[in-house]
């Protein structure tokens, strides 16, 4: 599988670069204790690194599509 040993330690290094997260989700409607149709929806979401310490930022995007330095980025999308 690996031409030589180096070739898996290397992978063994950007594996443990893989994002590790965890996600915390909340919802709310201000002021009420019970959610109901038509209500605004308050929705609070903590997306934590678990890989990186405190003092750790996310670096630059590896991937063959960008052929230049591009930071790591999140979208979420929601729809009704």
């Amino acid at each position: 599988m690996y031409s030589d040993n180096t070739q898996f330690e290397e992978c063994e290094k950007v594996i443990k670069s893989f994002p590790v997260i965890e996600v915390d989700v909340k919802y709310e409607v201000e002021g009420e204790k019970e959610i109901a149709v038509g209500d605004l929806l308050t929705i609070k979401i903590i997306v934590t690194h678990l890989n990186l310490s405190e003092k750790q930022s996310l670096g630059f995007v590896h991937s063959n599509k960008f052929p230049y330095l591009k930071k790591s980025s999140w979208y979420l999308v929601f729809t009704d």
